[in-house]
């Protein structure tokens, strides 16, 4: 290889780098920063396919499909990558309409592209357009099976998921434990525990839902038992039963198990936070809130209204003043606060 040629392609590779860096921190700004650096640079760099379609991708990524867009359509020697990178893009971003035209425009689809349209119609609640897309679908794979009755489940139509699973073989974890929470959020205890038992085998994501069923509906002996008999644990583990114990105002019993948690992240916080505040046990709940490595919105609501019920007008103001930012319920909140105690 020459000099220039070894040159040229480690400029690509340089471009590529960063491109990937920007979309994997959503860095918007920079993006843009580079695709300018690019359009700049020398012809070979501009019209390398491959650096576009990591742009397409990129923008993508960081919630800008417009953007996307312009540079899809100005690639004049558009790859398979390209197109599946436009319609991701505009998938990700809830841009169904314009999906389903770039997959209807596809020169070529793999069962990769079907899927992905099927998920992006299942993930947003459109289960008739992803039903008669799964219906189209050549040679529809497990993954597109899994994508019909998980969106079926999702949306509480049981006997429809009933009959995608009852028609699938082989079936996996993902489409057991599809069936498991779909009953159970539909309050089917006995048919997700019944299922539950039929299981070839169990693993931590489905015995996660199982133990969440049960926390749910008050169960909380069996989920203490499945939840102490589980090989592995994972923080979603832990999180499900701890949720079900506040859920059913069993805080004690919540803390305690929060307590023995190896790791946390922010969702067993603020459970715990908002279960206490809106329980009017606002001490734990200050105490909870205090020791919280990182806050969200809901946390700072629940803690301002927890403060504003127990305490004074002016205490209630003078949280509010130390929130950083304040959104919809933050306002409904005080001037509920307000109204109650100037009346």
């Amino acid at each position: 290889m020459s000099a220039l040629k070894r040159t040229a392609s480690h400029a690509i590779e340089d471009f590529a780098t960063v491109i990937r860096h920007c979309a994997k921190s959503k860095d918007l700004a920079k993006g843009r920063w580079i695709h300018s650096q690019i359009i700049s640079d020398q012809k070979e760099y501009r019209e390398n396919v491959f650096l576009a379609n990591l742009l397409v991708q990129m923008y993508g990524k960081c919630g800008s499909p417009n953007d996307a867009k312009r540079v899809f359509d100005a690639i004049d020697a558009k790859n398979v990558f390209s197109w599946a990178v436009m319609m991701t893009a505009y998938t990700q971003n809830g841009y169904l309409q314009d999906a389903k035209l770039i997959f209807d425009e596809m020169p070529d689809r793999d069962t990769v592209a079907w899927n992905t349209m099927l998920a992006a119609y299942a993930q947003h609640g459109h289960v008739d357009e992803a039903k008669i897309l799964f219906d189209s679908i050549p040679n529809p794979n497990i993954v597109s099976w899994t994508t019909m009755l998980t969106a079926y489940a999702q949306s509480g139509y049981m006997c429809s998921a009933k009959h995608m699973f009852d028609s699938m073989s082989p079936r996996n974890a993902i489409a057991w434990t599809s069936m498991l929470a779909g009953y159970a959020r539909l309050g089917g205890i006995l048919a997700s525990r019944g299922l539950f038992r039929k299981m070839p085998q169990h693993d931590t994501i489905s015995a996660t839902a199982m133990v969440s069923a049960f926390a749910a509906r008050g169960n909380d002996r069996e989920a203490c038992a499945l939840f102490e008999n589980m090989p592995e644990r994972n923080v979603f583990s832990w999180t499900a039963l701890l949720q079900g114990y506040a859920e059913n105002r069993l805080l004690d019993k919540a803390k305690s198990y929060f307590d023995k948690m190896p790791a946390w992240n922010l969702v067993p916080w603020t459970v715990l936070v908002v279960s206490y505040a809106q329980s009017e046990r606002l001490e734990i709940a200050q105490d909870l809130f205090v020791e919280m490595p990182e806050r969200s919105i809901v946390t700072w609501n629940a803690l301002l209204a927890a403060i504003g019920h127990a305490k004074s007008l002016e205490e209630a103001k003078l949280f509010l003043v130390t929130m950083p930012a304040w959104n919809l319920v933050t306002k409904n909140t005080i001037s509920q606060i307000k109204e109650v105690k100037q009346s």
